[in-house]
């Protein structure tokens, strides 16, 4: 039991709504608004309507707390949805924050 105990304290988070409902979720939501706001101020990413007949891939925040107590958040494309020759082109992501 203490095994097991041990290994869950270092577990890193497996989705946007375990980071919510968990005890450190102004920390978590503080690290998703930082690498919001670093996608904003490097012009990574443009909000656009999706066009007619496309089709969007869809993403997931990915949480790791650093050993020296830093909370880090990435959004990351699932781009193992495209289609070669289709869809790589151009990525239309989708993000949807509960």
């Amino acid at each position: 039991m203490e095994l097991l105990a041990t290994a869950y304290v270092g577990r890193d988070l497996a989705s946007y709504t375990e980071a919510i409902k968990s005890v450190d979720a102004k920390q978590w939501n503080d690290a998703c608004q930082y690498k919001i706001d670093a996608l904003h101020k490097n012009d990574t990413w443009e909000l656009i309507d999706l066009p007619p007949g496309r089709k969007s891939i869809k993403s997931k925040w990915v949480f790791k707390l650093k050993a020296d107590g830093c909370y880090r958040a990435c959004l990351v494309a699932k781009g193992f949805m495209q289609i070669p020759g289709i869809d790589y082109n151009e990525t239309l992501l989708t993000c949807r924050m509960l």
